[in-house]
C-alpha cells in the first residue's frame, strides 16, 4: 500500500525541490527556500558575536545554534515539515554554514585532492595529482566568502584576521585539510588553497607501490638509529603522510608538532604526544614556536616537526644547536640539493646573522645527517621518494651525497655505491 508521501509525489522529488505548505495552505515553500531562511536567520543571529564564535567548536553546541534558528523559522512560517525533511534541513543548513557551503560538495569527493580559491568567483580543484580544473560553483560574494571562512575557523578557535597570510589545519566533511588563506590588507579579498587528505590515512602498507620494503627498511633504519632527518618537497608532495607513518618507529616519550594538524590521528602512536598549532591574533608563527618549545620543555628522545618554513628563526636553530633531542622534520621548498644547503642556511641566519658557515654546516652535518627528497617524476603520477642523501664535507663545503636514487623509469629505488656516513 502506498503511503501518503508516495501518493503526493513528495518522495519521488529530490529533497531540495521538495514543496512545503504552511499550517494553513496558504504559501508554499521549497524545502531549499526555508534553507535560505534558516541561514539567513543564523548569521542574523550570529554576525559580529565573536563570543558565540568561539563556542562552536563544540559540535553539540554549534548544531543547536542551527536547530533554534531552524526552530524559530519553522514557527514563524507556520510550516510543518516531516521527520526526514527536518533532518536534511538541519544537516543542510551545518554542511553550508560549517562545511564551506558550495564547496561541501568537493570536500565528500575522495577524487578532489585540492581546491584553489582565487576569488568568490574562481574555484578550480584537483582529482589526484592531475591539473586544476575549474569548479561549477561560486560564493554570492565576497562577504559571503568570508562569512563562511569566518564559520569553518570558529571549529577550531581561529579568528578570520588574525594575520593577512593563515594556514590551519581543519576536519571539514569528515575529512582533514589544510587551509592557506591570503586575506585583507594584503589583498581585497580572500582566497585560498585546501589541500585534502584522504578519508582514511595512507599508510606504508597500502602505498606499497611508492614505499617499497627497501625503501621503508631504509627509512626505518634511520629513525631506529636516532638520526636526525629532514624531508623535502613542495606541497602536494606526501611530506606529512611520511612523517605520519615514521612515527610507528619511534622511541617511547616522542614528540610530534604540527603547523596545521595534518597527520591523521590514527598514525599517532599512543607512546608520542602530539602539540598542534592554533594561530593566535597578531603573528600565526608564534603559536607554532611556542609548541615547539613547549615540547621541547618535555625532554623527548625525539622531536617531529610538520613543518619547518625558515621563519621560526627563534626555535629552528636553537632546536638543532642547544638540544641533543632527535629531529625528524619537514621543510617545504623544491627537490634541488643545491638549494637546500642554502635555504637553510638562510633560514637559520635569520637567528643570528653573525653566525660563521662553518658552525652552521656542522650542525646540519651532525643534527640532521639524512635528507629525502620527494618530488612528482612525471605529471599526474603520485610523488614519490626521489632521493636519499646524507651532508659531508668535501674540500672544505658541505654537500649532499646520494645514499639512494629512484629516478624516472627505474623500477624501484637503487642504493649507490656511496657508502652511509654514519652506522645504520
Amino acid at each position: 500500500m502506498m503511503t501518503d508521501e508516495l501518493n503526493n509525489g513528495k518522495s519521488l522529488e529530490p529533497m531540495h525541490k521538495r514543496l512545503i505548505e504552511d499550517a494553513y495552505r496558504s504559501r508554499t515553500f521549497s524545502l531549499d527556500a526555508v534553507r535560505e531562511r534558516v541561514i539567513a536567520q543564523f548569521l542574523l543571529e550570529t554576525s559580529g558575536r565573536d563570543d558565540l564564535l568561539t563556542t562552536y567548536a563544540d559540535e553539540k553546541v554549534r548544531r543547536q545554534a542551527i536547530r533554534d534558528a531552524a526552530e524559530y523559522v519553522i514557527a514563524t512560517e507556520y510550516l510543518i515539515l516531516s521527520t526526514e525533511e527536518k533532518c536534511w534541513l538541519l544537516q543542510q543548513v551545518h554542511d553550508d554554514i560549517f562545511q564551506l557551503g558550495v564547496l561541501s560538495n568537493a570536500l565528500q569527493d575522495p577524487t578532489i585532492t585540492e581546491i584553489s580559491i582565487s576569488n568568490r568567483q574562481e574555484i578550480a580543484v584537483r582529482h589526484g595529482f592531475g591539473e586544476l580544473e575549474p569548479y561549477d560553483a561560486a560564493f554570492d560574494s565576497s562577504n559571503h566568502l568570508e562569512q563562511l571562512l569566518t564559520y569553518a575557523l570558529a571549529l577550531v578557535g581561529v579568528q578570520v584576521g588574525t594575520d593577512p597570510f593563515l594556514e590551519v589545519g581543519l576536519t571539514l566533511a569528515k575529512r582533514i585539510i589544510r587551509l592557506s588563506l591570503t586575506g585583507p590588507p594584503v589583498m581585497p579579498s580572500y582566497s585560498g588553497l585546501i589541500r585534502l587528505h584522504p578519508f582514511e590515512p595512507l599508510t606504508f602498507e597500502k602505498m606499497s607501490d611508492i614505499y617499497p620494503e627497501t625503501l621503508q627498511d631504509f627509512l626505518q633504519r634511520i629513525i631506529l638509529s636516532g638520526y636526525g632527518l629532514i624531508i623535502v618537497g613542495e606541497g602536494g608532495m606526501g611530506k606529512t603522510t611520511l612523517l605520519g607513518n615514521l612515527l610507528q618507529f619511534t622511541p617511547p616519550n616522542t614528540a610530534v608538532v604540527q603547523r596545521a594538524a595534518e597527520i591523521h590521528p590514527t598514525l599517532i602512536p599512543l607512546h608520542v604526544t602530539a602539540y598542534n598549532s592554533i594561530p593566535k591574533q597578531g603573528h600565526p608563527t608564534l603559536a607554532f614556536e611556542s609548541q615547539i618549545q613547549a615540547a621541547i620543555q618535555q625532554q623527548p628522545l625525539a622531536i617531529f616537526i610538520d613543518e619547518i618554513q625558515g621563519d621560526e628563526e627563534k626555535t629552528f636553530w636553537p632546536l638543532l644547536h642547544a638540544t641533543n633531542i632527535q629531529v625528524v622534520m619537514t621543510f617545504r621548498g623544491r627537490s634541488n640539493p643545491r638549494r637546500l644547503h642554502s635555504a637553510l642556511s638562510m633560514a637559520i641566519r635569520k637567528a643570528d646573522r653573525a653566525l660563521p658557515q662553518e658552525e652552521i654546516d656542522q650542525v646540519l652535518l651532525n643534527r640532521l645527517p639524512f635528507v629525502v627528497f620527494l618530488s612528482q617524476l612525471e605529471a599526474g603520477s603520485a610523488p614519490r621518494v626521489e632521493l636519499i642523501s646524507q651532508w659531508a664535507m668535501s674540500e672544505g663545503n658541505l654537500i649532499l651525497e646520494p645514499l639512494l636514487v629512484w629516478s624516472k623509469g627505474q623500477a624501484g629505488p637503487q642504493r649507490t655505491h656511496i657508502p652511509s656516513r654514519l652506522s645504520l
